[in-house]
């Protein structure tokens, strides 16, 4: 990204906060909503690290270097320059010494779950006490995240390569070590403890423990640089790509500019796309960090004055060439899927045949079917689909056949649903003999 330095006084002028809403490309078939707000940084600010709601921030400008954002109008300036955060627990000064300062080293005031720090190498600082957690190799640990046990997985680089670790919430002991073979500079857990870890344009899921590699995925064209799993198991990624990614149900289906941010979603089981997109406009887009469920929030720093608002072109108008830090929301995605027609084929008069269909659900919320309903008297339905249909699971419906006269007899099934593509119809053949 530019980083071009914007004098103190005008960066000022420009410090405000302006919302849009996000006019994109024309959408293919069916897409989530789409919405983009902006707040103008100082210059050559940029994000760091966010969770898709809030960010920390960097700079390569003479102004404090750590600085933290809440996807709002709010930012604070904090630390000095070459100063940075460690996630959003503390920070380090320009000197590499932690702050708040003192040993032990204290979590900022209002940030949530930092009872574990780390940004350094082999020193993992938890409720308190720094300990060594290299296990005699020389470690730089990046990443760390919980589990309901007070448990801590953390992410780490050796000479010999990436490894991941698990320590202990009760007395710190590293209960085991993995080598890394996948690229991995981010990672997520969900709620039934499994664990990803993406970089580059790989994603790949394992067990609990890292035991066993359950799937990896390759997103062509994508840096992964943001990983989120909502409650029903889907994965949010997001990150820069300079084009190619594969697009599906986008809001935006075509690349900006320059270099975009992404937001792609991935089922469960990680074996199909809910959707993916480009965010962004002409200029440099920079994803910094995505939250999931619910629909979903992507933030982070562009320098498109065509997507934000702002009137002219960088250099011609001057504060056009500041960063902006954005947030593009995502509303909820809801599709299905459902057969198009169901085939009975020739079958005696009076005589009963019994088929199933599958409505699978294939957005990212739960879908509630409101009325299945079949046309003519010689067709009936059954249904499983009385309670929601969750994220990538399925209901069936058992049509029954029933000639009462010879010849064709060709009718309708309806499903009517919340999804965005409701109602959706299956063409119904048979014929008596």
């Amino acid at each position: 990204m530019k980083n071009t330095a914007v004098p103190l006084t005008l960066s000022i002028a420009f410090t405000l906060f302006f919302s849009l809403a996000t006019v994109p490309a024309q959408a293919q078939n069916i897409a989530p909503t789409l919405d983009s707000s902006f707040m103008l940084a100082f210059g050559c600010n940029e994000l760091a690290q966010s969770d898709g709601v809030n960010g920390v921030g960097v700079t390569s400008c003479d102004y404090p270097a750590a600085t933290t954002f809440d996807g709002a109008s709010d930012f604070n300036w904090s630390g000095d320059v070459d100063s940075y955060y460690l996630g959003f627990c503390g920070s380090r000064d320009s000197s590499g010494d932690y702050f708040p300062f003192g040993t032990p080293i204290l979590p900022i005031a209002g940030s949530s779950d930092c009872s574990w720090i780390v940004g350094g190498y082999n020193f993992i600082y938890h409720n308190g006490t720094f300990f060594d957690g290299s296990g005699g190799v020389q470690t730089y640990w990046y990443q760390i995240l919980t589990n309901s046990l007070g448990d801590a997985f953390v992410l780490g680089q050796t000479a010999s390569g990436t490894i991941l670790a698990k320590f202990s919430g009760v007395n710190n002991s590293r209960t085991f070590a993995t080598s890394i073979s996948v690229p991995a500079s981010v990672m997520a857990r969900d709620k039934g403890g499994n664990i990803y870890l993406a970089g580059s344009g790989q994603i790949t899921k394992y067990s609990p423990n890292a035991g066993q590699m359950l799937y990896t995925k390759t997103i062509p064209g994508a840096f992964i640089g943001s990983i989120s799993v909502d409650k029903y198991g889907d994965v949010y990624l997001a990150g820069t790509t300079n084009g190619g990614i594969p697009i599906s149900f986008a809001p935006q289906p075509q690349p900006g500019g320059e270099t975009d941010s992404f937001l792609t979603v991935l089922s469960p089981k990680g074996d199909r796309i809910v959707y993916s997109t480009y965010i962004g406009g002409s200029g440099g887009d920079y994803a910094a960090g995505v939250k999931g469920g619910s629909g979903a929030s992507v933030m982070g720093t562009e320098q498109s004055y065509d997507w934000d608002g702002r009137q002219g072109e960088c250099p011609g108008e001057y504060s056009n060439c500041s960063e902006a830090i954005f947030v593009s929301t995502f509303g909820p995605f809801r599709n299905s899927t459902l057969p198009t027609k169901l085939a009975f084929g020739k079958r005696v008069v009076g005589t009963t045949t019994i088929k199933k269909v599958t409505f699978k659900n294939t957005g990212d919320m739960p879908l509630h079917i409101t009325a299945v309903q079949t046309t003519g008297t010689e067709y009936a339905q059954s249904n499983t689909c009385s309670a929601p249909v969750n994220p990538d699971k399925t209901c069936s419906i058992t049509v029954a056949f029933t000639p009462f006269s010879v010849g064709e007899h060709d009718e309708t099934l309806t499903v009517t649903s919340d999804s965005l593509v409701s109602p959706q119809q299956i063409i119904l053949t048979g014929a008596g003999k």
